[in-house]
Formats: structure tokens, C-alpha cells, sequence
């Protein structure tokens, strides 16, 4: 017989659960040969300007894991991206965030072939 785990939903659990998930992409893109941690920080940067939620279920479900919204924590894990939520919040335009993470060469965006491209609105 299976049992099922159960996932806990306190605060420090979720952001437990981000963390881990924002780390895995961090791994993929870093089998790429790019900074992942860069990346994904410059990624949250970008979000604070541009729309992707609104258009499909892997829109909202990247901008629900990325935007890093309803978390607001001292936890050493979650911290570096919190700290790019609010770099992206305090520049002018998603721009702004690519000399602010200058170990990704890139926009993320431009990482997914134009995929997000598509549906995003700046």
C-alpha cells in the first residue's frame, strides 16, 4: 500500500519548497554552462516588470515560483532572492536588472527561445 507524504504549508516550509525548486532551475541552467544563481536572480529581477502570468498555466506557474510574492523572511536560503525581488522593485525597467547580475550574460528570457516571448508583456 502507498502512503502519501504530506507537504507541509507553513511559511518556512513553502519557502523551504521554493528554495529548492528556485535551486534545481539554478542546477539546469548551470548544466548549460551559465551561472544559474545569477540567472535566476536576474529572472526575478525581470519579473517585477513584465507579465507572464496571465497567458498560460506555465506562465503563472513560473511567475507563482519566481515573483516571489507573499514571502517576506529572514531565511539565509530565500535571502539572495529576495535581495533581486528587490532589486527589480527598485529599478525603472526589467532592463535595469541585467548590469545588476552581470554573471548572466543573458535575459532569461532570451533563454527559453522565445517560448515566454510570446506571452509576455513588458
Amino acid at each position: 500500500m502507498r502512503t502519501m507524504t504530506t507537504i507541509s504549508t507553513t511559511t518556512r516550509g513553502v519557502e523551504d519548497q521554493q528554495a529548492w525548486a528556485l535551486s534545481w532551475v539554478e542546477e539546469l541552467l548551470s548544466w548549460q554552462g551559465l551561472d544559474g544563481h545569477a540567472c535566476v536572480q536576474r529572472f526575478i529581477c525581470e519579473l517585477q516588470h513584465r507579465t507572464i502570468d496571465q497567458y498560460s498555466v506555465l506562465g503563472e506557474t513560473m511567475s507563482l515560483l519566481f515573483r516571489m510574492t507573499n514571502v517576506s523572511s529572514t531565511n539565509s536560503v530565500i535571502a539572495p532572492y529576495l535581495e533581486a525581488r528587490e532589486k527589480g522593485q527598485s529599478v525603472k525597467n526589467w532592463t535595469e536588472c541585467g548590469p545588476l547580475f552581470p554573471a548572466c550574460p543573458t535575459s532569461p528570457f532570451k533563454l527559453f527561445g522565445g517560448k515566454l516571448n510570446r506571452t509576455v508583456t513588458e
